[in-house]
């Protein structure tokens, strides 16, 4: 017997065909650990409505023991902790300029930037040079600042940032000056946003400063925009990264050299400073602890499922020792193969035609016959296999020839018969003493095997007791 061969192709389809079992499979590993999650977020929600019970039960009064804790601090003890408190203020404060602060949400190596240069006419270069400081108190005004500080969302602080004015030295012509603005932002759209506020904001001046200073023209000279790297974003990052680790540096360093005593009137100073946020948090705790089912552990359950199924699936096929539908002869045992017949059609199954799509894969590039079809050309098989031996009987023989595969036998000796080829079936030739003594007066044999019966052994113990009794093997037929 050859080495076997384990198909890829067949070993897909053998999974596929499962698709009814990894369906259900799924649902109820989705199911139970669906049903763990639940278990698991119930009894966390109980212990954490325990734990906040119990601290609304637990009356401490923060006052006394504050007033009891600081007459036992010395005067430098005091100081200890206003430094540490002083420094956890500054840090939050600049953590939470971090957060908001467009300029340290860009990408240093990726500024968009607009610079609009504005040109100032007046009747002398003077009058221009003085409506020029005007404009730059207009556009560094308050005003300005909430209406870009509205468009971003930020605090006009944070909107002073990303623009800036610049001054010229001089005209472009008698009688004018120019000045400079610049923008800056991580977003093209936004930029070019703020830079029309910026012109439409000027232009509304005009008629205030042209009452207070005298006539004059102002108009945008010129406007770039584009990407570029900024060293000074760069660097202005860079520094507030710094002084957040300095900060948190050196609160944590006071804060490891307190002693019991400032330890303990530091923890109810901090306690009295959150103790307006503590029916919030309590709020939120309720609603996060509530118990639900955890679509990550559904979805877990549902592959772990399939991957189980299909590897028990899997390791069946491989230690299967029974003969494949898909198996052949020749490759095998060297003999030739004269027939497959296909098993009868089963009654239909809901959604079978998935089973057929999934069939279709596995004989792929394949001529599928019906029973009778692929019947009647083993029939043909044999009966030239036996006329090229110069035979005129043959026996048909088997380790199962029960149901079907027998009723295939039956068929194919009448048609032989008529055919004038005498045929004997024999069936379970290694386990039945009457049918092997029937072997003495056989002079060629074909095997008809039964997939998903028969053992691959059983067929190497067929052909050596009828080399053993010099019987010639025309050939095998399986029967699916």
């Amino acid at each position: 017997m050859n080495e076997r061969e384990i198909s890829l192709v067949d070993l897909l389809a053998e999974i596929l065909l499962h698709w009814r079992g990894i369906i259900i499979a799924m649902i109820v590993g989705g199911a139970l650990l669906g049903a763990f999650s639940y278990a698991r977020s119930a009894r966390s929600a109980q212990e954490e409505a325990a734990r906040l019970d119990e601290m609304q039960n637990k009356e401490i009064n923060v006052e006394e023991e504050l007033a009891k804790a600081e007459k036992e601090l010395t005067e430098i003890q005091r100081n200890n902790i206003e430094y540490a408190l002083y420094y956890e203020d500054l840090y939050r404060k600049k953590q939470e300029y971090a957060k908001k602060s467009i300029l340290m949400q860009m990408d240093p190596d990726k500024v968009y930037r607009m610079d609009m240069t504005f040109l100032v006419t007046s009747e002398d270069l003077e009058k221009s040079y003085n409506m020029e400081k005007v404009y730059e108190d207009l556009i560094n005004s308050p005003e300005l600042q909430e209406k870009l500080a509205e468009k971003c969302d930020v605090t006009a602080s944070l909107a002073a940032e990303i623009y800036s004015f610049g001054r010229n030295s001089s005209g472009t012509m008698k009688g004018s000056d120019t000045f400079r603005v610049t923008v800056m932002h991580y977003d093209e759209e936004t930029c070019k946003e703020l830079a029309e506020m910026i012109i439409d904001f000027v232009e509304q001046g005009h008629g205030a400063v042209s009452r207070k200073m005298g006539a004059h023209e102002i108009t945008v000279l010129n406007q770039t925009e584009g990407t570029m790297g900024s060293g000074s974003v760069l660097s202005t990052q860079n520094s507030v990264r710094s002084e957040l680790l300095n900060l948190q540096a050196s609160a944590e360093k006071t804060k490891d050299a307190f002693s019991e005593e400032e330890k303990r009137y530091y923890d109810l100073l901090t306690l009295e400073d959150k103790a307006d946020e503590e029916p919030e948090a309590e709020e939120d705790a309720e609603g996060t602890s509530a118990p639900g089912v955890s679509l990550k552990y559904v979805f877990l359950g549902i592959v772990m499922a399939a991957f189980v199924y299909a590897f028990v699936i899997f390791m069946l096929y491989v230690m299967n020792n029974k003969l494949r539908g898909t198996d052949h002869f020749q490759a095998l045992y060297d003999i030739p193969q004269l027939g497959q017949i296909p098993a009868a059609e089963k009654k239909k199954k809901l959604f079978g035609f998935v089973d057929k799509w999934i069939l279709a894969l596995r004989y792929w590039n394949q001529r599928k016959f019906t029973e009778e079809e692929a019947l009647n050309l083993a029939t043909v098989a044999v009966k030239m296999a036996v006329g090229k031996e110069e035979l005129d009987t043959v026996c048909l023989i088997g380790c199962d020839l029960k149901g079907q595969t027998m009723g295939n036998c039956e068929k194919m000796k009448e048609l032989l018969a008529r055919e004038k080829v005498e045929t004997k079936i024999l069936d379970n030739v290694l386990y039945n003493a009457e049918a092997m003594e029937k072997l003495e007066e056989v002079k060629a044999v074909v095997l008809v095997e039964k997939a998903g019966s028969t053992l691959y052994t059983e067929i190497v113990q067929e052909l050596e007791l009828l080399k053993r009794q010099e019987i010639k093997v025309l050939g095998g037929i399986v029967v699916e």
